[in-house]
């Protein structure tokens, strides 16, 4: 675990401690352990990802900062931007995953040119 990555470990452990009086690691140990896994360069197996929805829904903020430092570190800070346009119909050169209006995706929408 990297230094910076155990010390943000460390800091939530230690604040919830002093807040609650003591606290369950498994949840702890479990977020921590798997994001260092992805920031490593590996792959969740889909038991190891079906895991996370077991947590509390108090971890939940730990859970989204360490999402948040993955992202960071595969996708940086910068922010794409578009605007679904009917006049794309179809034909949208962006690649945003969850837009029918994507040319990447197959999906059944009518495609004409402008």
């Amino acid at each position: 675990m990297s230094k910076l990555f155990y010390g943000y470990y460390m800091a939530i452990f230690e604040s919830t401690q002093r807040i609650l009086g003591g606290v369950n690691m498994d949840n702890y140990d479990l977020i921590f352990s798997l994001g260092k896994k992805i920031l490593e360069g590996n792959q969740l197996t889909f038991d190891e990802a079906l895991s996370l929805t077991t947590i509390e829904e108090s971890d939940i903020p730990i859970l989204l900062g360490v999402a948040n430092k993955i992202r960071e570190k595969f996708t940086g800070s910068y922010v794409d931007t578009c605007q679904i346009l009917n006049a794309r119909s179809g034909n949208c050169t962006e690649d945003c995953k969850f837009c029918a209006q994507s040319a990447h995706h197959d999906v059944e929408v009518d495609v004409y040119p402008l």
